[in-house]
């Protein structure tokens, strides 16, 4: 069965990440869980939800990354088993 991996950014700054009414500024859908974000504001603070994805539906719990925050356009997030760095 093939198998996606889809991440969510949520900003946080809005207070409603967690919340039923928190909706993915942005959303990006891989073959492998390596991503590459765009459009994202600096200073912001957002949760990046990670899901593996395939035929059956999408993993719940999502890996969660929470309160990442950009110092500028050009930052980079590494991540490796659940890890950012």
């Amino acid at each position: 069965m093939e198998q996606h991996f889809l991440l969510e950014a949520i900003e946080t700054d809005n207070g409603l990440a967690g919340s039923l009414y928190s909706v993915p500024v942005f959303k990006v859908l891989g073959s492998e869980p390596v991503f590459l974000l765009q459009g994202l504001e600096p200073g912001r603070k957002y949760e990046l939800r990670i899901h593996a994805v395939n035929g059956k539906g999408q993993s719940e719990p999502p890996i969660v990354l929470p309160f990442m925050q950009l110092e500028n356009t050009s930052s980079k997030l590494h991540v490796e088993e659940g890890k950012a760095s």
